[in-house]
């Protein structure tokens, strides 16, 4: 048999066998994280179109997450669209926690 497909190499296996991860807005989970994580993703698979990213980034919610989200895009005057950085910030102010006093004081030294 012929091997006239390219060999894809292991590097490419490896970003092809990345996954969104979930992200349902319990408390558990840090929203900068999880931008953080779906962005070294999308930097990896080469993906730069807002529009792939934001939809990819929608299909990450579940339960609690998918709710606001839901809440969120419907709120929005029409023929306006959220930009990647609206959903971002908007996520960070919706699910972040406040730092307990511990985590201050331990920044300070």
């Amino acid at each position: 048999m012929s091997q006239s497909l390219p060999r894809i190499t292991a590097a490419r296996r490896m970003v092809d066998g990345l996954r969104m991860p979930m992200f349902n807005g319990n408390g558990s989970q840090d929203p900068e994280q999880h931008m953080f994580v779906c962005e070294a993703i999308w930097t990896a698979k080469q993906i730069q179109d807002q529009n792939a990213q934001i939809a990819q980034l929608a299909t990450t919610f579940r339960d609690r997450s998918l709710v606001w989200y839901m809440k969120f895009q419907t709120t929005i005057p029409t023929g306006h669209t959220r930009t990647l950085a609206e959903i971002k910030t908007a996520l960070i102010l919706e699910f972040k926690k406040p730092k307990s006093e511990s985590q201050c004081i331990t920044e300070l030294k």
